[in-house]
């Protein structure tokens, strides 16, 4: 591919410093240039064009050739060859006759914005007739080098032009100078060889350069990290040209460098951040569609795959917050890719739960090892409210099995999806019983547990309550406070008690105590029956308590019955600081009853328990 011209023409200050430049080198070589955009139109044109085409009369800018020449044999060659360069991208070099007979030399180049669109089309041309008649073409060139000089020693990029023999600089700007790291002094002193071959992945720059100095190729553009003078990296569009003088064995490079290395970097961290599961640090879905089958292209038999699914996920979200959810996910992910590092290739977070890991080399009796170590540390990871739990499936690929990439994931998706329903069976019931372990390891939640569960159990004798009503009662009445355990851990003082605190700032915290422990009680097989009663035990007969709002019949029996023995212990549990006595007590229940309490179970329990002596 030709070297591009890089220029944003739309951007006003750009172009005129593209147009100053040609004016000047242009000019010396009295040639016709012109610049038109992508529709044809003129965006420029210099005198020497008006006046070699007898166009002096007319403002081109604005115009396409149909418009400004009469002879439509032009216009068709013209048109021809904007149309060949916009199609290819590429510069072209033509020769053709005028009607008058003589013969011009055309230069076309495509223009391209810094994003690569191409926006516009360069041309200039001579008169080749005159060219050879004058032989002053040797002499032009010698004298556009010196404005060429005066014009880059301005430009914001690094110029530089050596000898080819000598592999020397003949010129170079301090713009040069500065990209590099070198004194002016070092460049004149180097070959262009001793510094742009230095450095890892150079070997295109240096096999370029040595077509241009055999003269194969012209021109050519790269992008290459290069050593500079204090031993730092850098990136540089690098772009280098060959022309020579009327001596045959005469040639220069011209080398022109842009560092990139800020566009570089920021193009790297968009990639790394689209390309990577930002929790997990692993990679993404987005990574798997796109180099899969760069990946997998030549695949090193056996090549062994696990796929895991984080069990549990939704009660960990639903229960404790996305925050513990995000935990699991990360300690899983931390696993996966400590593995895949130590014997693998790589590792995907697909989103939500699943993971895939990739082993090649390894046979089916390694990766059943590495599978059941991977289980054990993510379970040996696992603390606080569960115990953290990964199922995983694994297959191994032979060469020659019939099993392709796809194939495998399906083999190894499905073992996987086995475990998951052995392992994932209990596990609502495991959480339970790991808050109630919590709960009672606290001696005011502790006390406070059994007590509503006894004074349940006898508020359900009094009822008359058959065995399944009685079951559902005291149950529930030991597990209405499961929530809290995952209500400690949110608050902004964990640790601290919970049930005693009533001045707390993360009262909203502590009121979802009863959302939690019925979604806990919800994902339990043993005790999944009983949730609705926990969830409404804060609810208030006039309609004011929480989470739904429930009022009178509306709230469950069971939830109705621990909302008054609750607050009983409230009042003269020592551990609450409160302790009233028996008067004050029933003073209290009969202030809210109607209100808070129903007044049928608030009555039963004074008249038949507390006045009876009876708890």
């Amino acid at each position: 591919m030709d070297a591009r011209l890089i220029c944003d023409i739309n951007d006003p200050n750009r172009f005129k410093w593209m147009i100053d430049a040609f004016e000047e080198i242009f000019a010396e070589l009295q040639m016709q240039v012109w610049i038109k955009d992508i529709s044809g139109r003129y965006l420029y044109s210099n005198e020497i064009m008006k006046i070699a085409d007898d166009i002096m009369d007319i403002d081109v800018i604005g115009k396409t050739d149909d418009e400004i020449y009469k002879n439509q044999d032009l216009v068709d060659i013209f048109t021809r060859l904007d149309e060949e360069v916009t199609i290819t991208g590429e510069r072209i070099i033509s020769t053709y006759a005028l009607p008058n007979g003589t013969f011009e030399e055309v230069v076309k180049m495509p223009i391209f914005n810094p994003y690569g669109e191409m926006v516009g089309i360069l041309g200039y041309c001579k008169d080749v007739t005159a060219e050879k008649l004058l032989g002053e073409h040797s002499r032009r060139v010698a004298e556009a080098e010196k404005k060429f000089k005066a014009v880059y020693d301005n430009v914001p990029v690094g110029l530089m032009v050596f000898d080819a023999k000598s592999e020397k600089p003949i010129m170079f700007n301090d713009r040069f100078s500065e990209l590099v790291f070198y004194t002016q002094e070092q460049i004149m002193a180097m070959r262009w060889t001793d510094y742009a071959f230095h450095g890892k992945g150079n070997e295109e720059i240096m096999q370029k350069t040595l077509q241009l100095l055999r003269g194969e190729i012209s021109e050519f553009n790269v992008e290459r990290q290069l050593v500079r003078g204090d031993e730092s990296l850098a990136w540089f569009n690098i772009q280098i040209t060959r022309y020579s003088s009327d001596e045959s064995d005469s040639y220069q490079l011209l080398i022109m460098i842009e560092d990139i290395t800020a566009s570089k970097e920021t193009k790297a961290e968009l990639e790394r951040v689209s390309f990577t599961d930002e929790l997990t640090g692993l990679y993404n879905r987005t990574w798997y569609i796109k180099h899969l089958d760069e990946k997998i292209k030549n695949l090193k038999y056996p090549y062994s795959i696990i796929m895991g699914d984080a069990n549990g996920l939704k009660i960990c979200n639903d229960a404790f917050g996305h925050a513990e959810g995000d935990k699991l996910i990360a300690a899983a992910g931390a696993v996966f890719r400590k593995f895949t590092n130590e014997h693998g290739d790589f590792a995907v977070r697909f989103g939500g739960d699943e993971f895939l890991a990739t082993f090649p080399g390894v046979d089916e009796v390694e990766i059943g090892r590495i599978e059941t170590a991977m289980h054990n540390e993510i379970r040996n990871m696992g603390a606080g409210f569960m115990d953290y739990s990964v199922a995983l499936g694994s297959v191994t690929m032979r060469l020659g099995d019939g099993l392709d990439f796809e194939s495998a994931i399906l083999v190894a998706e499905e073992k996987m999806y086995n475990n998951k329903i052995i392992e994932s069976r209990d596990l609502g019931d495991k959480i339970v019983d790991r808050m109630i372990s919590m709960l009672r390891r606290d001696p005011l939640e502790a006390s406070h547990m059994n007590n509503v569960e006894r004074f349940a159990e006898r508020m359900a004798q009094v009822l008359g309550l058959n065995s399944i009503l009685t079951y559902e009662v005291v149950t529930s009445a030991r597990l209405h406070d499961i929530g809290m355990a995952a209500c400690n851990a949110m608050r902004s003082e964990p640790g601290k008690p919970i049930l005693g605190d009533k001045n707390s700032n993360d009262t909203s915290i502590v009121r979802k105590h009863s959302e939690i422990g019925y979604r806990l009680l919800h994902a339990s097989r043993t005790y999944g029956s009983l949730a609705d009663y926990v969830l409404h035990h804060h609810e208030n007969i006039d309609g004011s308590g929480y989470p739904n709002g429930l009022k009178g019949e509306e709230i469950p029996m069971q939830s109705r019955i621990i909302r008054v023995v609750d607050y009983y212990d409230a009042l003269t549990n020592p551990r609450f600081g409160r302790n009233l006595e028996q008067k004050e007590v029933i003073e209290e229940l009969r202030k809210r009853e109607g209100i808070i309490f129903d007044t049928g179970y608030t009555e039963m329990l004074i008249n038949e328990l507390i006045l009876q002596g009876a708890l």
